[in-house]
């Protein structure tokens, strides 16, 4: 009984103290559409998972986010002066009302064959994104 007493009083008061966030906009001014789609669901997770709730209604808190970096630099090349390996650079720009901050991440990848197509930079985006959304986690914990 004890624990159930607990286990409500702890659902209530995560409640109480979560806050709405409206995501008003998503900006990827790059011509990767994969990265705008991979940073708002991962912007949506991290809000959800730290307890608080996404709604658009007056007392909601705005937030915009934006890559404002997205950036591949040749590292490695191939016998035949090709480029096979890249680093890839990405920062995020995230804006409420009372605060901006910037997180960025910074990943290689190879290009094997050509083949393979995007799959090798889609992967790179995704850690680099994972590295991102730890920050994530803690921008929203922390209010």
């Amino acid at each position: 009984m004890n624990m159930f007493v607990f286990l409500a009083l702890l659902l209530f008061l995560s409640q109480v103290y979560a806050k709405d966030y409206c995501l008003k906009r998503v900006e990827n001014p790059y011509p990767e559409p994969y990265l705008g789609y991979l940073l708002r669901k991962r912007t949506e997770r991290a809000i959800l998972e730290s307890g608080h709730r996404l709604r658009c209604q007056m007392d909601s808190q705005e937030l915009s986010v934006a890559v404002e970096s997205f950036k591949e630099t040749p590292i490695g090349y191939t016998p035949q002066q090709r480029v096979n390996a890249y680093n890839l650079e990405i920062k995020v720009r995230f804006a409420t009302e009372r605060e901006v901050r910037v997180f960025s991440a910074v990943v290689s990848y190879t290009q094997l064959e050509g083949g393979l197509a995007d799959l090798p930079r889609r992967s790179a985006i995704e850690d680099a994104m994972n590295i991102i959304y730890t920050d994530m986690l803690n921008f929203f914990s922390r209010r």
